[in-house]
């Protein structure tokens, strides 16, 4: 009954993993690189691998220390995507003989336990939600 509730009162919002904000540092609004590589990829936010969010920010960081603009075309020469084993996961892999930056080496085993819900209110401001563990039990289609 509680998630019917929620739904009700806040329908413009999304859901993120908490390794996105504690681990990666993504900001919103995603940035015009963030989204490029997204759209180049025709994939959601929420498809990318964390390991493939980790190469994004690297390689912007890396961009932006040399003063230079980042663009998915220039990232996306160092990389190419491969489909995970479920449906709905997509990693970056570096190209053989061009690696460009070292790979990710931490490994994300539990990321998909934590989420946060990412409320847009009317007047545009975000406000950020931690969603407990046990209220994923009821499945994030009923958030």
């Amino acid at each position: 009954m509680f998630f019917m509730v929620v739904r009700m009162i806040a329908t413009n919002f999304i859901i993120f993993m908490h390794v996105f904000f504690t681990d990666l540092h993504i900001q919103f609004p995603l940035n015009d690189f963030q989204m490029g590589v997204l759209n180049f990829l025709n994939i959601a936010r929420t498809q990318l691998h964390p390991n493939g969010w980790a190469s994004m920010q690297a390689f912007n960081f890396l961009c932006k220390l040399l003063s230079l603009s980042p663009s998915p075309k220039s990232f996306l020469y160092y990389y190419s995507s491969r489909l995970g084993k479920r449906p709905g996961w997509l990693s970056l892999i570096s190209k053989p003989r061009i690696c460009f930056l070292k790979p990710f080496t931490s490994s994300y085993k539990d990321f998909k336990g934590f989420f946060f819900k990412i409320l847009i209110e009317e007047d545009g401001s975000i406000s950020l939600m931690e969603i407990p563990q046990n209220f994923l039990s009821i499945g994030l289609t009923n958030l």
